[in-house]
């Protein structure tokens, strides 16, 4: 059982990948997994494979959908960003919407720390060329785009 829990925590750390219906699955082998191995099987672990790769190629898609919009900042929610305070999502919607939240976060953040490094420069000089918020956020979400990219072949 240990060694189940500690594989499904390295598998999805995250837990932005695996749905709680793919953990439920692959619960059936918390037991045997020792069995597995000294008999030199590997249906654990080629069943555990063949759902994080469905679930990565289904997230990669999330994200590249939700930063292909312009985020909404003035709605009022909560992120949770502690892995371990996270539980699985029960569906697909809900997994994309933990992407999309995580996402948003990412984006405010640094379209936040853009504007306050464009303030400070303005300061100092008046010669700063100010961007809108707007050009910032479509910069920021192009990098973001580019992170999850890099992120998703190492992945791979």
């Amino acid at each position: 059982e240990k060694v189940f829990k500690l594989y499904i925590q390295r598998l999805d750390y995250s837990k932005k990948f695996l749905l709680q219906s793919d953990v439920d699955a692959l619960k059936k082998f918390d037991h045997s997994i020792d069995d597995y191995i000294n008999s030199g099987r590997f249906n654990f672990f080629v069943r555990s494979l063949e759902l994080i790769n469905t679930r990565t190629v289904e997230a990669q898609s999330f994200y590249k959908e939700i930063l292909d919009k312009p985020f909404y900042f003035h709605s009022e929610e909560t992120v949770e960003l502690d892995a371990e305070k996270l539980s699985f999502s029960k569906t697909k919607d809900e997994l994309k919407d933990a992407w999309r939240k995580s996402l948003n976060y990412q984006v405010l953040s640094r379209v936040f720390d853009a504007l306050e490094s464009q303030k400070k420069a303005k300061e100092k000089s008046d010669t700063v060329k100010l961007r809108t918020k707007e050009e910032i956020e479509i910069d920021v979400r192009k990098k973001v785009l580019k992170r999850n990219d890099d992120y998703f072949k190492r992945v791979k």
